[in-house]
């Protein structure tokens, strides 16, 4: 059906084409990664064809789009990234440019304290984002290149933590980071690629900044293409690591074992830029590999787990050039999964954005005809809340410096009051989408760039007009999720406990030495999961370096059986978990703080007052190997700067029989 439809649509597309206005266009090609100038824009200049009649574009967020600065011809890619870093309830906007920051804004357009912070090298390709260390917080990764390369793993603050930056050799890196627990510790592993011109290594990193046990780094044939994938593909229980030099795909252990079957290397077919998706086509626990390249043969194809070609595959792209990531989703809501996925294009009318089912086969309306290419990742997600998924995706053309961020419906309509039209170019960077200000309603990004006089770099937020469904976010970033795996995993429909606040103790409040916390409660909005639960933290940061945990609490308040020090600032937060995926949400407040009172003379409990059971407590320290008092003076009240059985006879004295008050006793 569809090959008898392309000849009208092409001969409609032309008629519509000679009637539109004639104006001076610019097309952004970029070089591939085996270039030693890897990442260099190239822009063209021609004279195309645009519509007139277009609607008005959809406002930006307040305080949006953000301006900044690019290096010459090198213009940022990957988009940007949505995180909940100050764990408030809202998505902070996480996005790099070619000028060597690393920015973080909240929903408003502010800059978050901390930021944006240099790096050595350009971080051209973005940023991952996830709890590298395990500490409940997440944090911002980055690879930098043209010049001397550095991995970085930033905090919420803008802080590196220890052990970062790391040097490969001074070597580049020319895509983001991938993070992911490799064994199962409760830290993410930093996987990166070294570029060692013409070849490279592939490292995986632990959280500190060392290289994970194993037969790490791994050599490859070509320089590294594009940003690793991460998921379980043999069903063993254990996560493998699939990953693209420019000539070659590897699938790896954990441990930097190769797999058996692999490489497969494409004849006349490279990557640069465009790193594979992983996703459980046939639910049978193996996951297919979907891969894009370039060059003589360029074009689509899918591979299992052992390397080899799915029937129906590979696809020929209509031009001789890709670099956009393939992306994966049920856009059609029929319960399969689709396979979304642009070419470079002309000036020309061409087929630019393809929508396959795993056979291979052209779902009904695709591939799109448009006038220029779609290289960035495609974002799949239902944006009008009708059940069915939207396509976001970028264009490699401007005109007059303003570029293109398309929408199309997943049957190749238009969306209407689209394209969007920011300053720059889209190419590369393609869109994010998600809930920044927990209203309800979608946000969508783009990172934007004019890469030659006066580079400029824009990263651009419109509110979408429509409400949405929890599981309405196919795929919303580049490869996948923040943490850049490009493992799809279908939405949980579990809606998170509902919000809820701290009652005490209140910011700023003074304490006795052993507090009760209180908090409202909160409750499982569905029927998914469980009885909600809350975890308890505090900590002497108020970045939670460091911190004490109490799980599984089912009440809502919780008395500490230890003190704490005296005349100290602790912070403290509350999580309500409802123990499935998902269902997690933090207290309204963020995080409080409250200050220990100096310590009375004689509380050897620390409960804030001079009772019997600090007998109790005196008398099982001394005689049955029971905590101390904290500080130790507390129990000193005779001040002879002694703890022992004559504090105790002095106690009592005074507790009884009107005896003198504990005095101060030896700091």
């Amino acid at each position: 059906m569809l090959q008898c439809r392309r000849p009208l649509v092409l001969v409609l597309f032309f008629l519509w084409w000679g009637m539109a206005n004639s104006e001076t266009g610019e097309r952004i090609r970029m070089s591939d990664v085996s270039q030693k100038d890897f990442g260099r824009c190239e822009v063209i200049e021609a004279s195309i064809q645009i519509p007139q009649g277009k609607a008005p574009d959809l406002p930006q967020a307040p305080g949006w789009p953000k301006s900044t600065w690019c290096s010459a011809g090198y213009c940022p890619m990957k988009g940007a990234a949505f995180a909940d870093l100050d764990q408030d309830g809202n998505l902070e906007i996480i996005a790099a440019s070619t000028n060597g920051k690393v920015y973080v804004w909240d929903y408003l357009g502010n800059l978050r304290p901390g930021w944006p912070q240099t790096v050595i090298g350009l971080p051209q390709a973005g940023v991952a984002v996830g709890d590298v260390d395990g500490d409940g917080w997440l944090e911002v990764a980055v690879g930098t290149c043209q010049g001397r390369g550095r991995v970085y793993v930033f905090n919420r603050d803008g802080n590196t933590l220890a052990g970062w930056p790391v040097s490969l050799n001074d070597n580049e890196i020319s895509e983001p980071p991938t993070l992911s627990d490799l064994n199962g510790d409760g830290k993410l592993e930093v996987i990166v690629g070294e570029r060692v011109y013409p070849s490279g290594f592939l490292h995986v990193l632990r959280y500190d900044g060392t290289e994970f046990p194993g037969h790490w780094p791994f050599e490859l044939d070509r320089v590294p293409a594009a940003a690793a994938a991460v998921g379980d593909i043999d069903d063993d229980g254990e996560k493998e690591i699939v990953f693209c030099s420019y000539w070659s795909i590897y699938a790896l252990e954990s441990d930097g074992a190769l797999m058996p079957g692999w490489p497969y290397t494409p004849v006349d077919c490279h990557f640069s830029y465009n790193p594979p998706a992983l996703a459980d086509f046939e639910e049978d626990g193996y996951l297919e590999i979907v891969c894009s390249c370039h060059w003589d043969s360029s074009g689509f194809f899918v591979l299992d787990y052992q390397g080899n070609l799915l029937p129906g595959w590979p696809r020929p792209t209509p031009d001789e050039w890709t670099y956009c990531p393939p992306s994966v989703g049920d856009v059609d809501h029929d319960g399969d999964l689709e396979i979304a996925v642009g070419n470079a294009g002309f000036f020309a009318p061409q087929y630019v954005l393809h929508l396959f089912d795993i056979y291979g086969h052209y779902l009904p309306g695709f591939p799109l005809l448009l006038l220029s290419g779609a290289e960035g990742p495609v974002s799949v997600a239902d944006i009008e809340g009708d059940s069915t998924m939207e396509l976001i995706f970028d264009s490699n053309m401007t005109v007059g410096d303003v570029g293109y961020l398309r929408g199309t419906y997943s049957n190749g309509d238009s969306l209407p009051n689209w394209p969007l039209r920011p300053l720059g170019v889209t190419y590369m960077n393609g869109s994010t989408v998600g809930d920044v200000n927990n209203d309800g309603i979608l946000e969508v990004s783009t990172i934007s760039c004019v890469p030659y006089n006066n580079p400029t770099v824009e990263v651009n937020l419109w509110n979408l007009p429509k409400s949405y469904g929890k599981t309405s976010i196919e795929w919303g970033t580049y490869h996948f999720d923040n943490e850049r795996t490009g493992l799809y995993r279908r939405k949980s429909p579990n809606q998170p406990p509902r919000p809820f606040g701290l009652i005490s103790p209140d910011s700023g409040a003074s304490v006795s030495r052993r507090p009760t916390f209180v908090w409202h409660a909160s409750t499982n909005p569905d029927t998914i999961g469980g009885s909600v639960t809350y975890t308890l933290k505090y900590s002497l940061s108020s970045i939670f370096w460091g911190y004490e945990q109490t799980d599984s609490l089912t009440d809502t308040s919780y008395t500490l059986s230890n003190s704490l020090i005296p005349d100290t600032i602790y912070y403290w937060r509350v999580k309500a978990d409802d123990g499935a995926p998902g269902g997690v949400t933090w207290a309204d407040q963020g995080f409080w703080w409250f200050k220990i009172e100096a310590y009375v003379y004689g509380d050897a409990d620390g409960d804030g007052m001079v009772d019997l059971p600090d007998v109790a407590f005196l008398m099982n320290y001394l005689f049955k190997e029971g905590e101390p008092p904290v500080p130790l003076a507390s129990g000193d009240p005779n001040n002879d700067c002694v703890v022992n059985s004559a504090d105790v006879v002095y106690l009592v004295n005074y507790i009884f029989k009107g005896g003198p008050e504990p005095s101060q006793g030896c700091a």
